[in-house]
């Protein structure tokens, strides 16, 4: 029961954040949408940053979980089809889940701004797995010949430096073309 409670409250948190913003939600506020205590809320989240970097890791811990699609992941090999259609998919959705969240938007499109460490740290390691694993996705692929890649480790990375550049840009001044676009090109250039 008292996880059922305090999952209420970061539910209420994250909808209260998006709608009213993180600076004009209380704590008082959350409890009483919830009906859990201040006291109780505080014992488990400590403060209403550490309430959010919980919703972000959440978020983050998601993309691994999405990542879990790309070929070759675990030993897995792609069931039908071609192993860069699978590839594409799992990328198209990974960039969903990133560019469609506002918190991830800001967390990956300005990391120097991010104020809090524990939620830095995370996204850092979250970066750098989804990297690790695209790299080794395309070295598998390249080395069964399904795509022409002389240095995987550079694409995976280019892949993720585009949708964070597509996100600050398109943050700043708009982006003349959609990510899904760019990271298609990027992609396509790939196949064999």
């Amino acid at each position: 029961m008292e996880a059922e409670r305090l999952e209420s409250v970061v539910e209420a948190a994250e909808r209260l954040f998006a709608s009213r913003g993180f600076e004009k939600t209380g704590m008082r506020e959350l409890a009483a949408e919830t009906g859990v205590s201040t006291a109780t809320i505080y014992a488990r989240f400590r403060s209403k940053r550490r309430l959010l970097a919980e919703i972000v890791e959440r978020r983050l811990d998601e993309a691994l979980r999405i990542a879990d699609g790309l070929p070759y992941t675990d030993g897995r090999a792609v069931a039908d089809g071609h192993p860069l259609d699978a590839y594409l998919e799992t990328i198209r959705r990974l960039n969903r889940h990133f560019s469609g969240d506002p918190l991830l938007r800001r967390i990956f499109a300005f990391e120097s701004h991010v104020r809090d460490r524990r939620v830095l740290q995370h996204s850092m390691r979250v970066e750098q797995e989804l990297t690790r694993r695209s790299a080794a996705a395309l070295s598998r692929m390249a080395a069964e010949g399904w795509i022409r890649c002389g240095d995987p480790e550079a694409i995976a990375q280019l892949v993720s430096l585009s949708l964070q550049g597509w996100l600050a840009r398109e943050s700043r001044h708009g982006a003349p073309l959609s990510e899904a676009r760019l990271t298609n090109a990027l992609l396509e250039s790939l196949r064999g």
